[in-house]
């Protein structure tokens, strides 16, 4: 396996972000119980003002493996130049790939491209629902620094 992180072209980005909107919408509908509307709602606010952040370089990838020369999955990234740190929104692993350690390579990519621009942090948030981003992250030394709990009555 030899992973790259291919910048997506703008074409490809506006195809992206209507994916990532509808897919962000059905995480936080679940774990917030939010109609199917309001989840797209909020989404969509969320993304543009990500999209639009002035202080912030949004960066798009498609992750590839070199050796079989196709994507396996995608990353949306934010830099911040002023304090240095970068945000991860999203890494995806397309479904066909998942277990085969293309995570834990894209984390590796990530952590020596943001330190090549000299960058000192990564940060992301998980769903805990999604137990195995969660165990990656861990065993890849991301702290647990907030933790929100909820109970259903």
């Amino acid at each position: 396996m030899k992973v790259v992180l291919t910048p997506k072209s703008n074409e490809e980005l506006e195809r992206f972000f209507k994916m990532a909107i509808i897919d962000y919408a059905k995480t936080i509908a679940k774990a917030y119980d939010l109609t199917n509307d309001r989840a797209i709602e909020i989404a969509t606010k969320q993304t543009q003002q990500i999209r639009a952040n002035k202080e912030t370089k949004v960066e798009v990838f498609s992750i590839h493996d070199e050796l079989i020369s196709q994507p396996v999955g995608e990353l949306w990234i934010s830099l911040n130049p002023t304090n240095k740190k970068a945000f991860i929104y999203q890494i995806t692993i397309f479904k066909c790939n998942r277990g085969k350690g293309y995570g834990k390579a894209t984390l590796l990519q990530l952590e020596d491209y943001c330190k090549k621009l000299g960058y000192s942090e990564i940060k992301l948030s998980v769903f805990m629902n999604n137990q195995t981003a969660f165990r990656l992250y861990q065993k890849m030394d991301y702290k647990l620094v907030r933790a929100e709990l909820k109970k259903n009555l």
